[in-house]
């Protein structure tokens, strides 16, 4: 018999195991909000085996949590960015268009930005640092309307682009990846 737990994570409370006994469990992260933004990052998770007479010692492994583009990064994208005037068909502001979901990922991922010649592209994945829409975000340059998102919100970004500092550069298990 195989026994689960939760060792360690950013925030212990924000995951939990689908079976804490059998074959295989699966980690589930909270959604990151207001309340419960420290999810994403490196948890630990331990298994023990049994055979009904001896157990053996933990196993621990380690999996990386991060916001997902589609469910976490362009909710805000969409309701801060994708506004009238600013990032959405007809009047995009440096022809960057946010309106949808696939059209935001392929024009901020990679892409040059326009306006900075020290942060050349847009979302430089695995460098939240070197990304141009990260630090006007960070800044509270973006977006325009005078607001600056909640730090949770410019967390779950900087989370996307680079999850804690834990991604590798090129392998698709890093930041900002369509997920």
């Amino acid at each position: 018999t195989a026994t689960w737990r939760i060792v360690s994570g950013p925030a212990a409370t924000g995951g939990t195991l689908s079976a804490v006994a059998g074959a295989t469990t699966q980690l589930t992260v909270a959604k990151p909000s207001a309340a419960n933004s420290a999810t994403g990052g490196v948890w630990i998770v331990g298994v023990t085996l049994s055979d009904g007479v001896a157990v053996s010692a933990e196993t621990q492994t380690s999996v990386l949590a991060y916001p997902s583009f589609a469910s976490d990064v362009y909710p805000i994208l969409l309701t801060s960015c994708a506004t009238t005037g600013c990032h959405t068909v007809p009047a995009m502001a440096g022809s960057l268009d946010l309106s949808t979901a696939p059209a935001a990922w392929t024009n901020l991922v990679g892409q040059g930005s326009i306006g900075s010649t020290t942060y050349p592209l847009r979302v430089n994945p695995n460098d939240h640092a070197n990304s141009w829409m990260w630090v006007r975000v960070n800044a509270g340059s973006m977006p325009k309307n005078g607001t600056k998102l909640p730090q949770w919100q410019i967390d779950i970004i900087r989370d996307w682009i680079e999850p804690e500092g834990k991604g590798a550069a090129g392998t698709m298990s890093t930041g900002a990846e369509n997920n």
